[in-house]
């Protein structure tokens, strides 16, 4: 164990010599400030994303969840296993709304079947989508 910490205080010294060469080339070095000063915006920004989602996943489990149920009745998910629980619970809804509005994944799987059964829906999608992906993602961060 004693031999395993020797190399771990060499790997610390190798750190040492990187902090040199960022400091030795000036525009390397003012690229590392500004990304260090960066940081507190941008987790303030995932803090907003964050409780944006916990907002319309509070709201989709009462209004979305049962018309996804329908929709699952109907069969249209019957090649899908996860989704007739998107929205279930509001971790379930979070995980759902991150999923098609963060990375843009499945959008048309689960969302479109509910607006086709029920359009007056499309608000609420529509709110979700300017909230986070619009107003959120592209203006804050």
């Amino acid at each position: 164990h004693k031999d395993f910490a020797i190399f771990r205080m060499i790997r610390l010294l190798r750190l040492t010599r990187s902090r040199k060469i960022i400091k030795a080339v000036p525009a390397l070095h003012l690229q590392v400030r500004c990304l260090a000063g960066a940081l507190a915006p941008l987790w303030w920004g995932g803090v907003l994303i964050v409780l944006m989602l916990l907002f319309w996943g509070l709201l989709a489990v009462p209004f979305i969840h049962p018309v996804n149920q329908e929709v699952a009745r109907m069969g249209i998910y019957d090649d899908c296993d996860r989704c007739p629980r998107a929205f279930e619970s509001v971790w379930m809804s979070m995980l759902t709304f991150t999923q098609q509005i963060i990375t843009g994944d499945s959008w048309g799987r689960i969302t479109l079947p509910i607006i086709e059964l029920q359009p007056e829906l499309s608000i609420f999608f529509v709110g979700v989508f300017v909230s986070i992906a619009m107003a959120l993602m592209n203006v804050m961060l």
